[in-house]
């Protein structure tokens, strides 16, 4: 007699986890996808990454890394399926990872005051440049202090000397530069 058997041609490569790095990324990072997959007939795997910045496909093929920069809060997911190249059965299961962009609050770079000699007649006017490295619209509240008390506080960048303060009295002015997440 003869016997007949079934010729397994080739399994498809298994992908088992997709981690993501890094998982807090900032507007300005590069977003890379670690895939880890196995293939039982020992065939070469490659992957095939589709990126999707909140819903929207912006990159698909071999690349792991998608490049920065992005927006606060955007969902960034990158989904991939493996290969072994071969023409039967040869594409295995997607898996996906999402990451959300981490806002970065806006710093003050630079304070100086107007005029820089200040008298109790004076109206002085704190002259200050903020940046924001996701381009996020920076709003500056400012708290004025005179000896310690704060006196005024707001959007107001000037004090007014013949209201507010007295000769050799100490002004000083804390400033908190904000964006439409998170303060500085």
């Amino acid at each position: 007699g003869s016997s007949s058997g079934d010729v397994v041609l080739n399994t498809p490569p298994t992908l088992q986890s997709v981690g993501i790095s890094p998982l807090q990324p900032t507007s300005q990072d590069d977003i890379t996808c670690l895939p880890v997959s196995t293939d039982i007939d020992d065939d070469t795997v490659t992957h095939e990454f589709v990126w999707t910045v909140n819903g929207n496909p912006v990159q698909t093929g071999a690349d792991d890394t998608l490049q920065g920069p992005f927006a606060s809060l955007d969902q960034v997911t990158c989904a991939i399926t493996p290969t072994d190249g071969q023409s039967f059965d040869g594409t295995g299961n997607s898996l996906s990872a999402t990451v959300t962009v981490v806002n970065t609050p806006p710093v003050v770079t630079d304070i100086t005051f107007n005029p820089s000699t200040i008298t109790t007649e004076t109206l002085v006017e704190a002259v200050v440049s903020a940046e924001d490295i996701d381009q996020d619209t920076i709003e500056l509240n400012y708290d004025w202090y005179v000896d310690g008390t704060l006196e005024k506080t707001g959007g107001g960048n000037s004090l007014s000397g013949s209201i507010y303060f007295q000769r050799d009295q100490q002004v000083y002015v804390v400033i908190t530069p904000s964006d439409a997440l998170d303060d500085g």
